[in-house]
């Protein structure tokens, strides 16, 4: 029997090490992979996570506006989990600083701060 969800946290956990090894090429498919998965399984913690990890590659491969796009999708997922949303709020303020958005960046920071200080 195929479990679509497993097969998607493990593109995750393969996607973490390919960024380790900064191999982008395959992180990018791996990361591309379990967003699929997501899609097929309906599992809303797995596409968060792929979407994630998808502006994490991009971020790293230079390519920001798509990085931003890929945190913008995760941010309106449903998973409500803080911690993670957190993290991925610091990724969107990597990102305005690899823009060269000092504004945008620090507008996100005290966004972080806000939220951190109501948990």
């Amino acid at each position: 029997m195929e479990n679509l969800w497993l097969e998607g946290v493990l593109k995750l956990d393969a996607c973490a090490i390919a960024l380790l090894r900064s191999d982008t090429t395959i992180a990018d498919k791996l990361a591309s992979d379990a967003l699929d998965l997501s899609r097929e399984s309906g599992h809303a913690r797995t596409r968060f996570a792929a979407l994630s990890n998808l502006a994490i590659v991009r971020l790293s491969q230079g390519h920001t506006s798509e990085a931003e796009s890929f945190t913008k999708k995760a941010l309106e997922t449903l998973y409500p989990a803080v911690e993670p949303r957190l993290g991925l709020l610091e990724t969107l303020a990597q990102i305005k600083l690899a823009q060269m958005d000092l504004d945008g960046c620090e507008q996100i920071l005290d966004m972080v701060d806000q939220k951190f200080s109501q948990h």
